[in-house]
């Protein structure tokens, strides 16, 4: 498709997936001002699809009680031993590797954030201790500035 066709099929869906952002207090990404070929309206697409997604799952998530959520991951716990039988050694072994990479970002991610946490509060202390360090100077400044000028006027 040209990137400035388009037709009432995308217009359509592109209403649908408007609609839903606002249902899920989803931050809708705005179409490209100067039109957007189909694979960049695809991308903006499913972004927006998966985070709609995200956010429905979340809202389900907290609705439910502490019973249907053990319920829940019991059954999440039997699906996942399924299919874990049902595979070769290789996949299994693959599947594993796959877990602890993923485990291992999510760390250096958790790690990163504690890091840039860490970081700004020192900075921030660092500004503040700034501030505190030019008001006293400021203050001692005109201190010594009245006891000069007292001293002459005398």
């Amino acid at each position: 498709m040209e990137m400035d066709e388009e037709s009432l099929a995308d217009v359509r869906r592109d209403n649908t997936i408007k609609t839903r952002c606002v249902r899920f207090g989803v931050d809708y990404i705005e179409r490209r001002r100067h039109g957007e070929t189909s694979a960049e309206q695809q991308q903006r697409h499913n972004t927006l699809q998966k985070a709609i997604e995200r956010e429905r799952k979340r809202r389900a998530r907290a609705q439910q009680s502490p019973e249907e959520l053990r319920s829940t991951q019991d059954a999440n716990t039997a699906a996942r031993k399924r299919t874990r039988a049902q595979q070769s050694l290789d996949e299994r072994r693959s599947t594993q590797d796959a877990d602890t990479a993923a485990r291992k970002r999510t760390r250096a991610q958790h790690r990163q954030r504690y890091v840039d946490r860490h970081r700004m509060q020192t900075l921030l202390h660092e500004s503040e201790q700034e501030h505190s360090n030019r008001k006293r100077n400021e203050t001692m400044e005109g201190v010594r500035i009245e006891k000069h000028a007292g001293g002459k006027d005398q």
